[in-house]
Order: structure tokens, then C-alpha cells, then sequence
């Protein structure tokens, strides 16, 4: 917090507002969303502030397809050992939910990642390299949710959550670097 704060006030307000997600409210909610983005998004929007004191479109999106990820990730995990989380007693969404319920849901997230990752290439200086890849992990986005809707098996579910691990995520921001790098 401290080196943040010589960076800029601003980065020091997303570090607090990220560690105080991850720490304090953590265990007082009912579902692991809300403070689980604030915490996600804290070091996106520490590196930009550190940069670029200023939030535009481009900072607002990467924020939205982190939101948005989110649930994927951990909600595909909780689904596929979902007997262990109700042995361990934990009971909150998506665990106390319909599995077809929270997989339209996870479905719908998916189809706005992928539009989240594309109007990030209309609202930035971002090359074709990156929008192909947004298109393609995009759409195996949207096919593994859809898959896990169709077949309410918990190996789908791990496998979403492996695709959106690294492959996913982590592709899309080395390919954002890449691209800025190859245009230099």
C-alpha cells in the first residue's frame, strides 16, 4: 500500500478497495461475486492508474471482461466438486442453486465476455492479432458453457474451468501485449 501510494493516490485507492474485498467481506456474503470482482479488477486498474492516471473505455472494459470471467472460473469449479462444498458446508450460489439454472447463467456471461472482449478491440488501438484471438477464445467460451448446459456434468464443468484457467484470460492479455509490442 505504501509503494503504492508514491505510484499515485488512485492506485493506492484500487489496492485498498482490492484488499479490503478479498479480506474483509469474504466470508459475510452469500455469494463470492461482488467482492470477488473488486478484488480481480484491483491490480488491472493498479497497473493502469500507475500508468495512466486517467480511466477511460479501454480501463472500464478490461475491468467488465474481468467481472465477467469471473464467474466462469470459479463458478465452473464450484460446480464440478459441488458434493464436496456441500459436505464442507458451504452453501451459497451457485452451490444452493439448480446446476441448468446456474449454467444459463454461466451461458449468458459467456456470450458478454466474448462481446466484452471485442468492444475492447473497437475502443482500443488493438490489432487484427488480438481480434482474432478474442474471436476464437471467445467462441470456445461460449461452446464449452454451452456444453456444460447441455450435459449438467461436473467433467464439463472442470473443463470450463481449465479452458478459463489460463487459455482463456491469460491468452487474451499476452495477446494485448503482443499485439501493442508488434506495432511499436
Amino acid at each position: 500500500l505504501i509503494v503504492a501510494w508514491f505510484f499515485h493516490p488512485l492506485v493506492l485507492v484500487a489496492d485498498l478497495a482490492g484488499t479490503l474485498s478479498a479480506i474483509v467481506y469474504r466470508k459475510r456474503v452469500t455469494c463470492v461475486f461482488p467482492q470477488g470482482m473488486i478484488a480481480s479488477c484491483a491490480p488491472v486498474l493498479m497497473g493502469w492508474l500507475a500508468v495512466n492516471a486517467s480511466v477511460n473505455w479501454q480501463t472500464l472494459l478490461l475491468c467488465l471482461l474481468i467481472s465477467l470471467w469471473l464467474p466462469s472460473h470459479i463458478w465452473s469449479i464450484m460446480l464440478s466438486h459441488r458434493e464436496d462444498y456441500l459436505q464442507a458446508g458451504i452453501s451459497y450460489f451457485p452451490i444452493n442453486h439448480n446446476f441448468l439454472f446456474v449454467s444459463r447463467i454461466l451461458l449468458g456471461l459467456s456470450i458478454l465476455l466474448a462481446l466484452a472482449a471485442l468492444g475492447l478491440y473497437w475502443v482500443s488501438d488493438l490489432g487484427w492479432l488480438y481480434l482474432g484471438v478474442a474471436l476464437t477464445t471467445g467462441l470456445l467460451m461460449v461452446y464449452a458453457s454451452w456444453r456444460l448446459m447441455h450435459s449438467r456434468s461436473s467433467r464439463d464443468a472442470w473443463r470450463l474451468y481449465k479452458y478459463s484457467a489460463f487459455p482463456y484470460l491469460g491468452l487474451l492479455f499476452l495477446t494485448i501485449a503482443v499485439d501493442i509490442w508488434l506495432r511499436l
